[in-house]
């Protein structure tokens, strides 16, 4: 007798082992819907993967043409400051020289000693 139960639960166990392998799901293929699933999602990733593309170009195209402006920006900013430093430099020669005047005309006049 305690060998027959012995056999039972044995037996028991081997069907356990297999009944529960048989309900768990399946790693590889899985169902028509899993797959018609996978599709709908690579389709709508490819479809933004070309409208991310065409985004990023736009974006590129806009930056090259921002680099171009500041560019002549910086062009037309550099012609503006050798034209005031043209200029300032002629008025530093003047204002020296009419300040060199003025002191001269003080020290002649006494005032302001």
């Amino acid at each position: 007798m305690g060998l027959g139960l012995l056999v039972v639960v044995i037996l028991g166990l081997v069907f356990a082992g297999r009944h529960q392998r048989q309900r768990e799901p399946r790693g590889k293929g899985g169902s028509v819907t899993d797959w018609g699933e996978s599709l709908a999602l690579v389709y709508e990733l490819r479809r933004d993967i070309k409208r991310l593309s065409e985004e990023n170009q736009r974006l590129w195209q806009e930056r090259a043409e921002l680099v171009k402006m500041f560019s002549r920006v910086v062009e037309l900013l550099q012609q503006e400051e050798a034209k005031f430093l043209e200029n300032t430099r002629g008025r530093k020669i003047i204002v020296q020289s009419r300040r060199a005047d003025f002191k001269g005309a003080e020290a002649a006049s006494g005032k302001f000693s």
